[in-house]
């Protein structure tokens, strides 16, 4: 016990220490931004494009929520679902993995979801998010000619990979690793390949959403950057976003985007910047829709758990 209890002790003070490098990296290339900032005119008119792009992410990770809660046999509205996105978007800000252990909570309160149900299934998101991901860098890739993009080869391996882990999730398999035993219920479900195609789907909608806002948000400081760019930055968020490896992923994004917007001839600082600004619109987005998600959330918070849908009941006879 004490043992096993040292490691989950020592990830929060590693998760804190990665933020503060993070934050005494930032402050010290703080006079770039600020020289990139000035060297850029913000264009009004795509401000509000930019605002309303917000709201894409948002409703993909709440088709995916109520997916979820669907696979796991319940029934969850949308209005809902993209409530629960919202707080949870707020609690992602202030630690690590927080909309996770929100949404866990909040299934568990509202329709008694076992999180380790949810998290289970949350893996087989997480794996959908990473091979839409793969397909949308691939596409974008192939069109330049893969001897050209050698990324091209990486994604489709990376592809190919995840969809060999997806077709070796047997009873026997996962029963030799025994932590991983009591999440692998969702992937020896029946139609646990039609789930994994439904949240590849639904996270591609997401991306997509996610590459809107992007787009807006480089164009409001008067840059016009690639396709592959923009596909670039939305997979590493989506990944990101996912988990978490500090709160909000604070400096770690920003990074990321400008690392991104390098290799295709921007500035490191033009893509850092873009992911501040893109940042700086969803955190007013989530504080202007925190009031009334919260006071939705309340207000059917008292209603009965949804009834059992009819593919946990297939997944039960299966047993």
């Amino acid at each position: 016990m004490i043992s096993g209890s040292r490691p989950s002790r020592l990830i929060p003070f590693l998760r804190w220490g990665l933020l503060a490098l993070l934050l005494a990296w930032a402050v010290s290339q703080a006079g770039h931004l600020w020289g990139e900032l000035h060297a850029r005119s913000l264009r009004l008119e795509f401000l509000p494009l930019l605002a309303l792009a917000v709201l894409g992410p948002l409703l993909a990770r709440g088709l995916v929520t109520r997916a979820i809660a669907r696979h796991c046999g319940h029934r969850l509205d949308l209005t809902s679902s993209c409530a629960a996105n919202i707080m949870g978007g707020l609690w992602n800000l202030a630690m690590p993995l927080g909309a996770m252990g929100y949404k866990a909570v909040f299934l568990r309160n509202r329709l008694g979801i076992d999180w380790r149900e949810y998290t289970g299934h949350y893996g087989l998101s997480f794996l959908a998010s990473l091979f839409a991901s793969a397909l949308l860098f691939l596409l974008l890739q192939l069109q330049s000619g893969v001897n050209r993009h050698p990324g091209a080869v990486l994604a489709l391996g990376g592809a190919l990979m995840i969809l060999v882990l997806l077709l070796r999730p047997t009873a026997t398999f996962w029963g030799r690793f025994t932590a991983l035993e009591k999440f692998a219920p969702p992937f020896r479900a029946p139609r646990y390949l039609l789930r994994f195609l439904e949240l590849t789907a639904l996270h591609g909608c997401g991306l997509a959403a996610s590459v809107l806002l992007y787009d807006f948000g480089f164009l409001a400081l008067g840059l016009e950057p690639s396709w592959t760019v923009l596909a670039g930055i939305s997979c590493a968020e989506s990944v990101l976003f996912m988990v978490a490896l500090v709160p909000g992923n604070l400096v770690l994004l920003e990074g990321t985007a400008g690392w991104v917007g390098s290799l295709q001839g921007l500035s490191l600082w033009s893509g850092a910047l873009v992911a501040g600004l893109v940042r700086l619109a969803n955190l007013l987005g989530l504080i202007l829709c925190a009031l009334p998600a919260a006071y939705l959330l309340r207000r059917r918070g008292a209603s009965a758990p949804a009834a059992r849908t009819s593919d946990q009941s297939e997944d039960s006879l299966s047993k």
